[in-house]
């Protein structure tokens, strides 16, 4: 999509039952947006709005366990300087539910659609509704310690 010149990263309403079969997972909903009023990225030839990402829990009895939109300033420290001037915040994405923790996958890279180039990171929301982030060393959500038993595979 094109607006004023400008090209809109990848947007889409994402709910989370699409990740599995669980009902836990309808309480789980992602929201991107395109935001105009964030500083633009950067492809080196097209320049596009940054994306805000609103993630909410919500509980079995209909509480809002954990709301938080997202920013790419939230991931600053976790990215080079290229990422965070001329990047966009890419998405974030349920992976699982373990223990006292729900782990998400989330990304700051090239604003292109064809580009590969990004920087993983994994978002923890505790059972306190606290949140955390660190850098995904492993560098692709599939090996996040999904099920440990295949890990080396």
């Amino acid at each position: 999509m094109v607006n004023n010149g400008f090209v809109k990263c990848v947007t889409a309403d994402f709910n989370a039952s699409a990740c599995g079969n669980s009902a836990e997972a309808d309480n789980r909903n992602i929201t991107c947006t395109a935001a105009d009023s964030l500083p633009l990225a950067t492809d080196g030839v097209k320049r596009y709005y940054d994306n805000t990402i609103s993630l909410r829990v919500v509980r079995a009895d209909g509480s809002v366990f954990f709301s938080r939109k997202f920013h790419k300033s939230d991931f600053k420290s976790y990215v080079d300087d290229t990422y965070y001037k001329d990047g966009a915040l890419l998405g974030v994405a349920f992976v699982k539910a373990e223990g006292n923790q729900l782990t998400f996958g989330a990304s700051v890279g090239s604003p292109d659609p064809a580009s590969d180039e990004y920087v993983p990171l994994i978002v923890k929301v505790d059972n306190f509704g606290n949140y955390s982030v660190t850098k995904d060393t492993k560098a692709d959500v599939n090996s996040m310690n999904i099920d440990p038993e295949t890990e080396d595979e």
